[in-house]
């Protein structure tokens, strides 16, 4: 499903993250289009661009984690041969905002600051 409204802003490097706004003309579409990005990942052998492996850790609810009252929050875990990451998806009525990490396995992630307080952050500057 296309969203009417596409906002986005990403950092690069060793480590990588990107913030996404998705806002869509119902709610329903935009429940619509979470539970097909869910579905998206059943695939039985899934992978990158260059044609190498990548897993895709089960959707976890963590709507209780973001803070701020949401329709809908999942974190899903990612491992490729060179990186790792989450992704966070938060929809709350008729949008949805994504967050992603990913590091280079070889980056010093002892710096980092944590993903989920980032998207707490996220969240509550969007219904602000």
């Amino acid at each position: 499903m296309k969203p009417d409204l596409d906002v986005g802003g990403d950092a690069s490097g060793p480590t990588f993250f990107e913030e996404e706004v998705l806002v869509y003309k119902t709610a329903a579409d935009a429940k619509k289009a979470l539970q097909l990005a869910k579905e998206g990942l059943s695939c039985p052998q899934p992978t990158i661009e260059n044609g190498g492996p990548v897993n895709f850790s089960a959707p976890k609810d963590v709507s209780s984690d973001v803070g701020t009252p949401v329709d809908e929050a999942i974190q899903i875990d990612v491992q490729t041969e060179e990186a790792n990451g989450k992704f966070f998806a938060v929809r709350s009525g008729n949008v949805i905002v994504s967050f992603q990490f990913a590091q280079q396995i070889s980056a010093d992630s002892s710096t980092l600051p944590d993903e989920l307080k980032l998207v707490r952050l996220g969240v509550e500057r969007l219904n602000s």
